[in-house]
């Protein structure tokens, strides 16, 4: 399999049955949507208005009794609504806007007068007239505090800004210093954790005790076992970095995927209030919730699944050019080979999801079903699936995302490319395990310092300039929650960038041999693997193979070895000259077997090519013709 970028050429449509089902699935949402928004619309024509019954002037208001504000209406057969004289009360106290209780329907109705709309002289106090009709008013409060959010945007803007630079600043620091940033911030972790255990103790609970001496021994206990493979992760924090610095424009990828899980949440509230609209009694109310629904769920997945896949698309075309200088375009690229040839990818990915979130979804309604019946065992029962289907779903998200970098590489379906990208991982699973373990870790960490290094510039600032304000709190909130939105954004982008250099390090690894088929990885990737050949006996495991041109390995026949051939570099021949072969210093180049000097030469085998990285035999020997 050629280790090249698959051109757009070579590429087709992949798992186009996966994009029709879900194009039908949204037009059948759509088709109950319409349904039910005429069915709304001819519902209201059968109900008298709200505000003026059977009126027609618009300017008839009337109560919850059915009074007419400002007249004198006829008695009401109703205890509750008092007297029915109007002419002096000519607004409207506007106290719900439900018509089931605006409207008395029975005699028995318990509520009271107060508790309907009512006809009044004069707006309270806590109301506001609005079109003669009186409105629970903003309370000087709120006002205040709105009053202080258009005072203070800049400063919301400011700590965005904050924000945006640290991201930065951590982008340069994994770029330059990925390993201390990496070491120091596990470590950290563990002493708090130890600081916790520390102060449990006192404190008197075993418990506290118990579950954060476990959470430290587990740490402590990872950063022994893979103290050296945190020297990979730190270059693939390394090599993340340089990424994005050369394609700085993916950073702002997340802004067009916020932006569309907007429009998508907003049309899933137009649907949900228009299917609401067509009353409990419509038998396709149901259907269409549970159809709308599912595909909120569909979309949003598939919206994240194609910024995966474009994020993808461009570092592996970035990974796989040894030239960096010549990278022509390669978000432009990766979005052409998304919408022509893998939304089809794209879409099974996001049922497979949807799919798997159902199924927790119901099991969630079964376990809460069975605590309002007191049925403890199928609680229990329900709980148990409920820990297994979210484990599930992680494992299936996060192998979904892998597929995505080979279906951008390759072109391959779905399914095809999870497989690959299964092995991949299922190979270099200690590798995995160090990845996620720590870099998980350490973009936890930053998110935070990211926030709260942004919060404490706003207080400090919004402290200087608004020191008598009782609402300073109300901007640096909303602004710490912004910065939180850019610190995922950066890190969510990172992250799937670091991924897919970690699956093409090991396309790389498997596919070329570093001498006949060069390498695709940087230099100090190379050196990584270098520095770390004392690790399991001289052997690095990165895939099922060894690098041709290297024996030994281990013992299954996985693994990179690390050491200098145990083979004779070239063929067993006589020498011509007296002196024999030339001696090498043991450390540096294989040793040559003493010969016997012969007056009749052996026949020898064709000359082997020195590995790479050796220099050329400087003693050329005689060769002679093979015997027949």
């Amino acid at each position: 399999m050629s280790t090249e970028i698959k051109p757009s050429s070579e590429r087709r449509c992949t798992n186009v049955p996966a994009l029709v089902v879900a194009i039908v699935f949204i037009g059948i949402t759509l088709i109950l949507v319409t349904y039910c928004g005429v069915a709304a619309l001819l519902r209201t024509k059968s109900i008298k208005d709200y505000d003026i019954g059977n009126s027609t002037d618009p300017k008839v208001l009337k109560d919850g009794c059915g009074n007419i504000c400002g007249e004198n209406n006829p008695t009401s057969n109703y205890s509750i609504c008092g007297d029915n004289d109007k002419r002096g009360e000519t607004k409207l106290l506007m106290n719900t806007f439900d018509e089931d209780d605006n409207y008395l329907k029975d005699k028995n109705y318990t509520k009271s007068y107060e508790e309907l709309n009512q006809c009044v002289s004069v707006c309270p106090e806590s109301y506001e007239e609005i079109s003669n009709r009186c409105f629970i008013s903003i309370s000087i409060n709120a006002q205040e505090m709105l009053q202080t959010l258009q005072n203070t945007w800049y400063y919301v803007l400011a700590i965005c800004f904050v924000a945006f630079i640290f991201s930065y600043v951590f982008l340069i620091l994994f770029r330059y210093a990925a390993k201390y940033v990496i070491w120091v911030i596990n470590i950290g972790f563990v002493v708090l954790v130890l600081l916790i255990v520390l102060l449990a103790a006192l404190a008197g609970s075993i418990e506290g005790v118990v579950i954060f001496g476990i959470i430290a021994a587990l740490m402590i206990f990872f950063l022994v076992y893979f103290r050296k493979r945190i020297a990979l992760v730190a270059k693939l924090f390394k090599e993340a970095s340089k990424a994005l610095i050369d394609v700085t424009a993916l950073m702002f990828e997340p802004i067009l995927t916020f932006i569309a899980l907007i429009i998508s949440f907003l049309i899933f509230a137009t649907f949900f209030v228009i299917i609401s609209f067509a009353g409990d009694d419509d038998p396709m109310q149901t259907p269409a919730h549970f159809f709308n629904f599912v595909s909120f769920i569909f979309i949003t997945q598939f919206i994240i699944g194609c910024q995966n896949f474009i994020i993808a698309g461009t570092i592996v075309r970035w990974y796989f050019t040894r030239d960096k200088t010549k990278l022509r375009k390669p978000i432009r690229k990766s979005f052409s080979h998304l919408f022509k040839f893998h939304l089809g990818s794209v879409c099974l990915g996001a049922i497979l999801i949807t799919l798997v979130k159902l199924a927790r979804y119901l099991t969630n309604y079964i376990k809460n079903t069975a605590n309002n019946n007191k049925n403890a065992v199928v609680a229990l029962i329900a709980v148990c699936f409920m820990c297994l289907i979210d484990l599930l779903e992680q494992f299936l998200a996060y192998l979904v995302r892998n597929a995505y970098i080979i279906i951008a590489k390759e072109g391959t379906p779905l399914i095809d490319s999870g497989k690959r990208s299964c092995r991949l991982l299922m190979d270099n699973i200690n590798d995995v395990i160090a990845l996620n373990h720590f870099g998980d870790l350490v973009l936890f960490v930053c998110r935070l310092l990211i926030v709260l290094i942004a919060g404490c510039v706003g207080y400090t600032v919004l402290s200087e300039n608004m020191p008598n304000s009782d609402y300073i709190a109300l901007p640096l909130i909303l602004g710490c929650i912004l910065a939180f939105l850019i610190a995922h954004c950066f890190v969510m982008v990172f992250e799937m960038t670091v991924d897919t250099i970690f699956v093409s390090f090991c396309i790389d690894i498997e596919e070329n041999d570093g001498d006949t088929k060069p390498f695709y990885m940087s230099e100090s990737l190379k050196r990584v693997i270098m520095d770390m050949k004392d690790y399991s006996g001289n052997v690095l495991v990165f895939g099922p193979k060894p690098i041709p041109g290297f024996e030994g390995g281990a013992a299954d026949g996985s693994g990179i070895p690390m050491m200098p051939p145990q083979q004779p570099m070239y063929p067993n021949i006589g020498y011509d000259d007296p002196k024999g072969p030339p001696q090498y210093p043991p450390q540096q180049y294989p040793s040559f077997p003493q010969q016997p000097y012969s007056q009749q030469p052996p026949y020898p085998q064709q000359p082997l090519m020195p590995p790479q990285g050796y220099p050329a035999n400087p003693y050329q020997p005689t060769t002679y013709p093979q015997k027949s």
